[in-house]
C-alpha cells in the first residue's frame, strides 16, 4: 500500500514537470528496463532464488536507475526525492525478477 501511495505521489509529480522533458523520461526508463531484462538473462543460473537474483541485476543497473531518477526528480519538491528514489529502487527489483520468471518459463518450454 505505502508503494502505491508512492507511485501515485510519483505519476503527480511527473504530470507538474515540464512536458518537453517526457521524451527524455521515457528514454531514461527504456534504457533502465533494457539493462534490467538483458543482466536478468545474463545472471540468472536457474537456480538461485528469484529474489536473490532480482537485487543482483537491479544492482548492476545502478548507474541507469540513477540516471532515470535523476531525469524524473529534476522538477520535483525536494522533500519527496528519497520516496521517488526508494519507489524506483524498489520498481526495478519487481521488473528484474519479473524477467527473470519469464526467462525461466521460457527456457522450460
Amino acid at each position: 500500500m505505502k508503494l502505491l501511495y508512492i507511485l501515485i505521489l510519483l505519476l503527480i509529480s511527473t504530470t507538474a514537470a515540464a512536458e518537453s522533458s517526457k521524451a527524455e523520461r521515457d528514454a531514461a526508463n527504456e534504457l533502465q528496463l533494457a539493462c534490467l531484462y538483458r543482466n536478468s538473462a545474463k545472471i540468472d543460473d536457474g537456480v538461485t532464488s528469484v529474489n536473490t537474483i532480482a537485487r543482483v541485476v537491479a544492482s548492476n543497473c545502478s548507474r541507469e536507475e540513477m540516471n532515470y531518477l535523476d531525469v524524473l526528480i529534476r522538477d520535483i519538491y525536494p522533500i519527496d526525492k528519497a520516496r521517488i528514489a526508494a519507489a524506483i529502487s524498489e520498481k526495478n527489483i519487481n521488473s528484474a525478477a519479473y524477467f527473470i520468471l519469464n526467462n525461466r518459463a521460457a527456457k522450460k518450454q
